[in-house]
């Protein structure tokens, strides 16, 4: 038997793309403080509310982690952490989109109690959609395909 052992995680590029969203709504207000010399306080509250899911998916992006050791699943995200076996999951749905771009997958995993998602663009994808597919009964996954192409 080999051993599996492997972390999926998101791709390091989502990190900077929600910092620079989040550096565009700080900055925002800086140009009309400069040029009119008046600090627009209804601009601050717009621009701090307007960053802050950027600042939440900011924070997933360096946390949210799924580590695979053999048939121990660890899932770590911006609340907390937990473990699960192999053998507790109940369901898995995997969905397939495939468009003009490509093909998108999603899987969404369910023990009794829990649930987390992987999706096509994070890193390691590949080897987690094949232990998924090694590893849980064939009767517990249920596949969605939906080809999204005009003819």
């Amino acid at each position: 038997m080999t051993k599996n052992k492997f972390t999926v995680s998101l791709p390091k590029t989502y990190f900077w793309y929600m910092l620079c969203g989040t550096a565009i709504f700080v900055l925002l207000p800086v140009p009309f403080t400069i040029f009119q010399g008046i600090q627009h306080v209804a601009l601050y509250i717009l621009c701090s509310i307007m960053s802050l899911p950027f600042i939440y998916y900011m924070a997933k992006s360096k946390l949210f982690k799924i580590s695979v050791d053999d048939q121990k699943i660890t899932v770590r995200n911006v609340i907390g952490s937990y473990s699960l076996d192999v053998s507790e999951i109940e369901k898995v749905d995997w969905k397939i989109s495939i468009t003009n771009f490509g093909q998108s997958e999603k899987i969404l995993v369910k023990t009794s109690s829990k649930r987390f998602t992987i999706e096509t663009l994070m890193e390691d994808f590949d080897r987690m959609s094949q232990y998924i597919s090694a590893n849980v009964d064939i009767s517990k996954i249920k596949t969605h395909k939906k080809n999204m192409i005009k003819q």
